[in-house]
């Protein structure tokens, strides 16, 4: 008889991983369940051997789901301090100008992180309101190393 296996290629890579630790916790459910019905039977050798099956599988579930849970925590607390650093004023869409009423009324602590994630770089022209830019954006950029005239140069006929 064909056993059709799927194509890791065709199934989401979530559908694998998540079918690879329920086969890992089956497994080690069935084994375990193996070994008892050997250790009632008196067979210690089969026991033996589906036992350590047993705490193969379930360490291999266990390392899985401890992995994922981290993953998942981790991502959790970026997506909590990208909620908590983003401070987006209505009067920045367009360009970063903070009106002094706009200051006036944040709170403490919003005071507090509007200070700790942006910088003043100059005043608007004619209102002088603070031109602020948040230090992600200062910091990010693009960097090109080399050295210069060292690049493909065309040849010379000659």
């Amino acid at each position: 008889m064909l056993e059709v296996i799927p194509r890791p290629e065709i199934l989401k890579e979530s559908e694998v991983e998540a079918m690879t630790k329920v086969k890992a916790l089956l497994l080690s459910i069935v084994c375990a369940a193996t070994a008892i019905a050997c250790f009632a039977t008196q067979e210690m050798t089969g026991m033996s051997a589906f036992a350590s099956g047993a705490i193969l599988f379930f360490s291999i579930w266990l390392y899985k789901y401890q992995r994922d849970h981290r993953i998942q925590v981790r991502a959790r607390l970026e997506r909590q301090s990208i909620a908590q650093t983003s401070l987006h004023a209505p009067s920045m869409r367009r360009l970063p100008y903070i009106t002094e009423a706009y200051v006036a009324s944040l709170s403490r602590e919003q005071y507090g992180q509007l200070l700790a994630n942006y910088r003043q770089l100059g005043t608007h022209p004619t209102t002088h309101d603070p031109f602020l830019v948040s230090q992600l954006d200062r910091y990010a950029g693009t960097s090109i190393l080399g050295i210069q005239g060292s690049g493909l140069r065309p040849r010379h006929a000659g």
